[in-house]
């Protein structure tokens, strides 16, 4: 064998195999490889149930609808797809969504589809697109309706098993009905931001002393979106700090930490939660 320093004889003394996973490695991995595989397994399942209920549903199609809302959706959906947009569960911005929804908003209440005998309007598939992944959108019109179509069934089934009534269905429900409102909220402050001259004028003798050729018609457009970005981005903390001045806010540890163990780790939290109560 060859190497920098010249010439070896290597003799092989023994041939040993190495485990993918050890038997130390798993002993302190085991509740993570335990939950991965039963994470795995759920997916396989779920995959073979959706499977299942899509070679059985009874789908019909308003072809004409069908071409109109194909091409109004092929007009929109222009971005290239991104690596970053899984990481999002709104797949759509809200410009882009408005956009679409008003394009079609004169047939909202037109049937696109009927999936076993209940109709699909193009209001509630538009509503849908904002969860389809952006690739399958920007891929074209047929996919997307596959996966709303596929969605409604499985809401459908849900609501037939009434697991609406679920407990952690509820509080789950709850926080993403509070994230809709926080984020209505969020934009609506944003939106009324806005930036005044003298602001401007401000801002512009503050850096004027390091500037002296710089006149302030020259710069009063870039100083202005640097004042407005930045106030956007202050509205929010802003509005925050107004609202906890008047506010004694109380906190209790363990219940904040049973509830990120429930969420995390379900079966081990709810088994010291009981040894503790």
């Amino acid at each position: 064998m060859q190497s920098r320093h010249g010439y070896h004889i290597v003799q092989v003394l023994d041939y040993k195999t190495v485990p993918i996973v050890t038997e130390q490695a798993f002993a302190s991995r085991a509740k993570k490889i335990r939950y991965l595989a039963e994470y795995k397994l759920g997916d396989y399942i779920a995959a073979n149930v959706i499977d299942s209920m899509m070679q059985n549903v009874d789908i019909k199609v308003y072809p004409k609808t069908m071409q109109q809302v194909g091409t109004r959706l092929g007009e929109h959906f222009t971005r290239q797809p991104s690596k970053y947009d899984a990481m999002y569960e709104r797949q759509l911005s809200e410009a882009e969504y408005h956009q679409i929804s008003n394009s079609l908003w004169d047939n909202r209440n037109k049937p696109l589809a009927m999936i076993n005998g209940e109709e699909l309007t193009i209001g509630e598939f538009v509503a849908a697109l904002e969860y389809v992944p952006y690739d399958l959108l920007f891929k074209g019109f047929k996919q997307a309706l596959d996966v709303v179509c596929r969605d409604v069934l499985l809401t459908r089934e849900a609501e037939q098993l009434e697991l609406y009534n679920k407990d952690d269905v509820k509080t789950q429900t709850t926080l993403y009905r509070e994230y809709l409102l926080q984020l209505k909220l969020k934009r609506q402050l944003v939106s009324q931001v806005n930036v005044t001259e003298s602001e401007i004028r401000k801002e512009f003798n503050a850096v004027k002393a390091q500037h002296p050729n710089v006149t302030f018609e020259s710069t009063a457009d870039v100083l202005h979106e640097k004042i407005l970005r930045r106030k956007k981005q202050n509205a929010v903390p802003v509005f925050l700090d107004s609202l906890q001045k008047d506010i004694t806010i109380e906190t209790f540890p363990d219940r904040i930490h049973h509830y990120y163990e429930s969420v995390y780790r379900p079966q081990e939290s709810e088994a010291n939660y009981e040894l503790k109560n």
